[in-house]
């Protein structure tokens, strides 16, 4: 009977946001073709620059409360106004810090002070993550709510690319449409999140947000170091070479990341059930194995196309002028079912609890890859940085994939 409920559990976490943010994730994609071939391959690169930026620094204002959080409600809904209460004051306060640093920084900044709308419209952007209350519509299984929330984002910003960007000067415009987009998400989210917690208000207890805040330490922690090998890959390409090798680079990327993307829908449905039956084996095992099941096939599927047909996708997708972006797909192809496999094993740490062991797999990921960075890209450009990736993936998989059978082997035995 438990069986059929987690069974009902899945399908309901998977069908209808999986419909949705799938949705979502293709007109996000549609949107950055758009710009891709309106704007040009220079300031395609240096809108990825941006936002990869920004990136790192929404680390700090999240600080791994999603993950934790969502853990916290999955087990305890109860624990949710007084969570959100404290950690919505600590990410509103972080963000308005990032916000006048990231201004200071790059109007001293010789090379980046012409650019300094770009670099903190990108910010705001990302921060729908931070206060879209994912943490708690994860942690009740309504995975359909931020869902639906990606998509207005996506939709609102596709619109308004298409309606009002023409060329290569409306690069402030398309930004700012994002932005808007951004602001209506949360604003959706906000209003869905206080109609089911109608008592919740704002908080801030030292003692208690400490807790919070050392718990979701070695998360964000690992985070940093996942995005740093995710990510740092373009800010050194365009230190190291140029715009024009980044958005190269960040053309595949998007593509990539999409893949990426269909993996995490399908860990985030999966995520809060085997939070919930972390203590019965049967469930547990039964719950694993499907979901590694669905991420293999996925990646498979997506691996096959980027790696056969790379040069199509790319013409087809972006046009001529990013041809040399079809060497770069084929390679983030392989990547991709190598990161299924780090996926599934990491993930599954972090539900057991080992966080610590996932922040050690993840801090020599990010030294890898800097390292590989480094020492790649001024001889092989965007290939170069692409080729780190793979690498680091290659090792990240090989190390979770030894842990995470420890694990088993210690918690249920033979399974």
């Amino acid at each position: 009977m438990k069986i059929n409920i987690l069974e009902n559990r899945l399908n309901r976490n998977i069908v209808i946001p999986g419909f949705l943010e799938l949705s979502a994730k293709l007109i996000a994609l549609v949107t950055n073709i758009i710009l891709a071939r309106v704007l040009g391959v220079e300031l395609f690169g240096l809108i990825g620059t941006a936002f990869a930026l920004a990136s790192f620094l929404i680390l700090f204002v999240n600080w791994g409360f999603d993950t934790t959080g969502t853990r916290r409600i999955a087990i305890n809904s109860n624990s949710a106004s007084q969570f959100s209460g404290n950690v919505i004051v600590f990410r509103a306060v972080v963000s308005l810090i990032i916000s006048v640093v990231l201004i200071a920084f790059l109007f001293f900044t010789p090379d980046s002070s012409q650019n300094v709308e770009i670099y903190l419209l990108a910010f705001l952007i990302v921060l729908r993550q931070s206060f879209g209350f994912i943490y708690y519509f994860n942690g009740v299984q309504k995975l359909t709510i931020p869902a639906i929330a990606n998509l207005i984002t996506a939709t609102v910003s596709l619109t308004g690319v298409i309606v009002f960007v023409r060329d290569n000067s409306d690069i402030f415009i398309a930004l700012i449409v994002q932005l808007i987009a951004t602001v209506i998400s949360i604003l959706y989210s906000f209003y869905i999140f206080k109609k089911a917690l109608p008592k919740f208000k704002l908080n801030f207890n030292k003692k208690i947000l400490f807790e919070y805040f050392r718990e979701a330490t070695p998360v964000s922690v690992s985070s940093f170091f996942i995005l740093f090998y995710y990510s740092a890959n373009i800010l050194i390409l365009s230190y190291l070479s140029n715009t024009t090798e980044a958005g190269y680079f960040n053309a595949a990327n998007r593509l990539y990341l999409a893949g990426i993307m269909g993996l995490t829908l399908i860990y985030n449905a999966f995520f809060p059930v085997l939070s919930s039956v972390i203590e019965s084996k049967i469930d547990f095992i039964k719950s694993f194995r499907k979901y590694a099941l669905y991420m293999i096939i996925f990646a498979l599927i997506v691996a096959f196309f980027f790696v056969q047909f790379n040069d199509v996708i790319i013409t087809a997708v972006y046009g001529e002028k990013y041809f040399y972006s079809s060497k770069l797909l084929s390679y983030f192809g392989v990547s991709l079912l190598i990161v299924a496999i780090a996926i599934i094993c990491n993930n599954t740490l972090l539900i057991f609890g080992k966080n610590k062991h996932f922040m050690i797999i993840t801090g020599f990921a990010a030294l890898l890859n800097t390292g590989l960075c480094f020492l790649l890209i001024p001889e092989l450009n965007s290939t170069g940085a692409v080729l780190s990736i793979l690498f680091t993936e290659i090792f990240v998989a090989s190390i979770s994939l030894i842990y995470l059978y420890r694990l088993f082997k210690v918690r249920f035995g033979n399974v």
